[in-house]
């Protein structure tokens, strides 16, 4: 089995496309999608709305594995809200500090072994394009309020996965779409956060395997 792992264009400090929207990602993770040939999809956070939006748009067959995706503005963790917020009144400075302050607040949710590297590359960003992307991704939100009932009547095999201390919530109304949904399903990773990929590794490829394995 082969895994691809695709860098979003603009992090990471590689080049940003000029269309930032969730929606033009989609199109380009799809297309990158079909140029491997690949079998199935798997998106954490960002990603797994990107991941999200192939599902819906018809950009990709599936199957789907999305790792704490936000179904609305309200699921969304608190913090891009407020620097979203404060952005708009200060710029990029909210994000810069942000970045200078991102080891301290996120080491003890890490594998020890791995925090470096994982704080390392998240603030290996350039704050004034985290900032224009956020408030697209927030505007994305905003834009399609039943993103969670779309999803469970969309047919789309999916397997959608939250750590149980994950920051990224669950509204009960969408809880309930994506339970009675006959394609998609819903798995709660016991004692993770949001970086489940990271704390439950063996996991999370399970999951992925039997994803496979059910198309």
């Amino acid at each position: 089995m082969r895994l691809v792992a695709a860098t979003l264009p603009g992090f990471g400090r590689t080049p940003a496309p000029d269309d930032v929207t969730v929606e033009h990602y989609g199109r380009l993770a799809a297309d990158l999608a079909a140029s491997l040939g690949a079998d199935a999809v798997a998106g954490h956070s960002l990603g797994a709305n990107v991941a999200l939006e192939m599902a819906l748009r018809g950009g990709f067959p599936g199957p789907f594995v999305l790792l704490s995706p936000s179904f609305c503005r309200r699921d969304e963790s608190i913090f891009p809200r407020a620097l979203d917020r404060l952005g708009s009144v200060l710029g990029h400075l909210p994000f810069s500090l942000m970045f200078r302050i991102i080891g301290p607040a996120m080491r003890g949710s890490l594998p020890p072994d791995q925090a470096d590297d994982v704080v390392a590359e998240l603030a290996n960003n350039d704050p004034r394009f985290v900032r224009r992307q956020t408030r697209s991704y927030l505007q994305y939100l905003d834009g399609h309020p039943a993103l969670a009932g779309d999803l469970a009547t969309s047919g789309r095999s999916t397997t959608v996965i939250f750590g149980e201390k994950d920051d990224i919530k669950i509204q009960p109304e969408e809880r309930t779409a994506l339970q009675g949904s006959p394609a998609a399903s819903l798995v709660i990773i016991s004692g993770a956060g949001h970086f489940a990929l990271i704390e439950k590794p063996g996991q999370v490829a399970e999951l992925i395997v039997e994803a496979l394995g059910s198309d």
